[in-house]
């Protein structure tokens, strides 16, 4: 019975963490080229996101395609 009535406490808890919307991206800076050749262009920068939600996020990696005009 205890274990019962603990879950049904801690589900509205661990329910207010969830994600309720994606997080919108705000800009870039401090670029830096880590890699350039014929193949490939690496490059670094920091990286800003606005995030409304209420649990914190750590962008570790990720690809993105660059379209140059």
């Amino acid at each position: 019975m205890k274990h019962q009535t603990l879950l049904l406490f801690s589900l509205p808890f661990l329910a207010s963490f969830t994600l309720t919307s994606e997080l919108d991206f705000v800009k870039l800076n401090n670029y830096k080229i880590m890699q350039l050749n014929k193949k490939k262009l690496e490059l670094s920068t920091n990286d800003y996101f606005h995030n409304r939600n209420d649990v914190g996020f750590e962008v570790l990696k990720t690809e993105v395609k660059l379209l140059v005009n």
